[in-house]
């Protein structure tokens, strides 16, 4: 059975999780890695979209925690995503702790 944690709240989650988090703050570096979703100015409507595309991602993933073939699959398409794109595997970690700090700090 799959459900959705998201409601009607959850756009404005999105962007403010991302502009807490320290990432940018604590390594500057990772910012060119969003250089194609307006990184650089994380007001931008590009970036808060981008940033809803990230916790709509999360919340599909947490969805399909009972499908583990299913959850499985949309891990690995998420892991091409961003292979192809060229981040690797230490920008995960850093974000992660990031990500966590802002939604503890919420």
């Amino acid at each position: 059975m799959r459900c959705s944690h998201a409601n009607k709240d959850a756009r404005y989650i999105g962007p403010v999780v991302i502009r807490e988090c320290r990432m940018f703050h604590d390594h500057p570096e990772a910012r060119q890695l969003f250089a194609r979703v307006g990184g650089d100015n994380t007001y931008s409507p590009e970036f808060e979209a981008h940033s809803q595309r990230i916790l709509g991602g999360l919340d599909n993933c947490i969805s399909l925690l009972d499908e583990p073939p299913t959850l499985a699959a949309e891990l690995e398409h998420l892991k091409a995503q961003h292979a192809d794109r060229g981040i690797g595997a230490d920008y995960y970690d850093v974000s992660h702790r990031s990500f966590s700090l802002a939604i503890i700090n919420q």
